[in-house]
């Protein structure tokens, strides 16, 4: 039988373009007597379809806020959450099912249903949970309860977390060189697209009418499928703010890529080996091997300033809001950064590499991966 905690960060590392390491307990520090109001959800990987990695509602923590963050809870065994609706939704490898917790205490609401093997990273959508895991491709649960309310059928795997917009989900199949789109309501397959080569197919991002397959890159019409422009352009999973695609390329550079036809605006070597990007208020964020976080003028790639979070590679997508950017090392690095002069404003060393972070709410939820691939999520909050 497959190690289902192994496979739940190996998918994430396959279909984001991630690299792990090293496990992770700590002790729960409790909540503030008085809740801070709820801001917003974050509801898929890199917030929206787009990818952009961007909350623009958070408005509680900020630059002059965010050095009071402490550890308010952790769970072992969960990872890759999402935030809607005070409820955060996370794979939970070990009991193969989808978990939904209290967003600020950390204290379990409902086990979902389970599947035959482990789900991966979850996606939120009008009271559903959606995520994909070995044949079916495709589970929804109800999001208030956790129960099953359908999943896919058809020969594909759909190991990327599904991206949804506009009432569709999208996956990509790194096992073959396909793409799919599903009816979010039915589970009714809309569309399959072949889009080469095989195993390359990241999460798809979807924007502007458009989504986003590869590396290398193609455009497909988000309502049939259909080809618009396919790209020699071979990068880390893309994000699409504003009709450009933003990814590393060659490893050590960031390319600015014209969604309507797979140009590209503007090249800029940052160094080592890069990383996932976040995109916000005109500036692009970009990770990299040499556990920096490089911020880069969207318009034209000029760089604006560099900040180093650890010695080794930086995980995942870096998060950004409220003046204030999010990233993790895989040294177990932890820190936040102002957006403005790049200096760090927070940091905290966890226990194992960092593959994720998001911020909502008032709350930043990392996951970690040891070495094993076991997983943990710690919240922090002020």
């Amino acid at each position: 039988m497959r190690n289902p905690i192994f496979r739940a960060v190996a998918t994430f590392v396959l279909t984001l373009g991630f690299v792990s390491a090293l496990p992770a307990s700590a002790q729960i520090r409790s909540a503030p007597a008085t809740p801070q109001a709820r801001s917003a959800d974050w509801p898929q990987i890199g917030f929206d379809a787009g990818h952009s990695g961007y909350n623009p509602y958070e408005t509680i923590l900020s630059p002059s806020t965010v050095g009071g963050l402490h550890l308010r809870w952790t769970r072992s065994g969960v990872s890759f959450p999402v935030v809607a609706k005070g409820l955060l939704f996370a794979s939970d490898a070990s009991e193969f099912r989808l978990s939904a917790f209290d967003a600020r205490s950390g204290a379990l609401r409902w086990q979902g249903d389970p599947t035959p093997e482990s789900p991966g990273a979850p996606a939120f959508d009008g009271g559903r949970v959606y995520a994909t895991s070995y044949g079916p491709e495709l589970y929804a649960f109800d999001a208030h309860t956790g129960t099953l309310l359908w999943s896919s059928t058809g020969p594909a795997y759909g190991f990327s977390p599904p991206t949804i917009k506009r009432g569709r989900v999208y996956v990509g199949d790194p096992g073959t060189s396909y793409s799919f789109a599903f009816d979010e309501m039915s589970g009714d397959q809309l569309w399959a697209v072949d889009s080469f080569p095989e195993n390359t197919n990241a999460q798809p991002v979807a924007a502007d009418g458009l989504v986003f397959l590869g590396p290398p890159f193609t455009a497909v019409n988000a309502a049939t499928g259909k080809i618009v422009w396919t790209s020699s352009i071979s990068g880390g999973s893309p994000t699409a703010v504003g009709g450009v695609l933003y990814t590393t390329v060659e490893y050590s550079s960031v390319d600015a890529v014209d969604a309507a036809d797979g140009t590209i605006v503007w090249s800029t070597e940052i160094g080592g080996y890069g990383g996932l990007l976040a995109v916000a208020n005109g500036v692009v964020y970009a990770g990299n091997s040499l556990g920096t976080v490089t911020a880069l003028e969207a318009a034209t790639g000029h760089n604006l300033w560099t900040a180093t979070v650890g010695a080794f590679a930086i995980g995942g997508t870096p998060a950004v809001a409220n003046g204030v950017v999010y990233a993790g090392s895989v040294d177990g690095q932890l820190a936040a950064i102002d957006v403005g002069t790049g200096a760090v404003l927070w940091n905290k060393k966890l226990p194992a590499s960092v593959v994720s972070s998001i911020v909502v709410n008032g709350m930043l939820y990392a996951t970690t991966a040891d070495n094993a691939g076991v997983v943990a999520v710690y919240a922090f909050g002020l």
